[in-house]
């Protein structure tokens, strides 16, 4: 080829790449995949109830067992006492991390509402965790508000994901057993602490034992976000089975096929929630808890966080 036809190419071919559109990302903007997340909620049962054949010492290595096999990102516990906690912990401590504080004014007295997360996946944000008191003095401890029977608590934490870098907010809690106004109260206090906290592109995930069923006020104002659209949740379970299907999670220690779905799994608007079960195990023939766990597998759509805007080139 002559020169001058290698200069002519060399040209053209110069002048498209510098027209070319050109779409950068200044500092401050972070690309996202979708995060796909699974969890396990589960009731215990506390360790010192005189519960006859179904008591801890019989029931222990079998919940124990379930925990180790179940390989979920995130593990909520309630009715968890020192004792059991430290069993947990010892248990899992080579895959998971843990985040606790009991309910009662002394830290270690009392029950918990421990939060367990893979440690090899996630890293927990040192500076956003913690428990806060479900009542109007929420950071007081031990502190109790609409005729709650007993301190209830929520144990929360945000994690990013070591691979992508994308954050998920996890809420653990167990609502009141007696009192309808204190987990209405419950629920609006955080419903208010989502919309107050977490950022309305970062994924968030409620769950616990809420003493309430999928029709009752408090799940209402949960899954509203309590007035607050940016802090509305959808029920994971009901997505994943929207035909009728045993649901009780309160066995009472019985076989426990139907009943009050009273234990959930909430995850923010807009998650594909992939499958979500109750998972139902015995230990010679019995429950190995009187609420059976129940599990999700949520995917969170990619997003785009931007904080200084896209730079389109001009």
């Amino acid at each position: 080829m002559p020169d001058r036809t290698r200069l002519g190419a060399f040209l053209v071919l110069l002048g498209s790449i510098v027209l070319a559109p050109v779409t950068t990302v200044r500092a401050g903007e972070e690309a996202h995949v979708p995060l796909e997340v699974e969890v396990v909620t589960f009731n215990i049962r506390y360790g010192t109830a005189n519960d006859g054949a179904n008591a801890w010492p019989h029931r222990r290595e079998a919940v124990l067992d379930y925990l180790d096999d179940c390989d979920a990102d995130f593990i909520g516990l309630q009715e968890a006492l020192s004792m059991q906690s430290d069993l947990v912990n010892a248990r899992l401590e080579g895959d998971y991390d843990m985040i606790i504080r009991t309910r009662e004014k002394k830290d270690g007295e009392g029950e918990a509402t421990p939060l367990l997360y893979r440690r090899d996946r996630w890293r927990l944000d040192p500076e956003r965790h913690g428990t806060f008191w479900l009542s109007e003095t929420p950071d007081v401890p031990a502190s109790r508000s609409w005729q709650t029977s007993l301190p209830r608590i929520a144990t929360w934490g945000r994690f990013e994901d070591r691979s992508t870098g994308r954050p998920v907010w996890v809420f653990n809690t167990h609502f009141d057993h007696r009192s309808a106004a204190a987990r209405l109260g419950a629920a609006r206090l955080i419903a208010s602490r989502i919309a107050r906290l977490v950022p309305a592109q970062e994924p968030v995930i409620v769950m616990g034992d809420l003493n309430a069923t999928p029709e009752s006020p408090p799940l209402a104002t949960l899954l509203s976000g309590g007035g607050r659209p940016e802090a509305a949740l959808v029920d994971a379970w009901r997505i994943s089975n929207p035909a009728p299907a045993p649901e009780c999670t309160f066995n009472g220690w019985g076989p426990g096929l139907d009943g009050r779905r009273i234990d959930h799994v909430l995850v923010r608007k807009g998650a594909e929630v992939k499958r979500s079960s109750i998972v139902r195990r015995f230990v010679e023939g019995r429950p190995i808890s009187d609420h059976w766990p129940v599990d999700a597998t949520v995917t969170f759509p990619a997003t785009v966080t931007t904080e200084t805007g896209q730079d389109d080139g001009s």
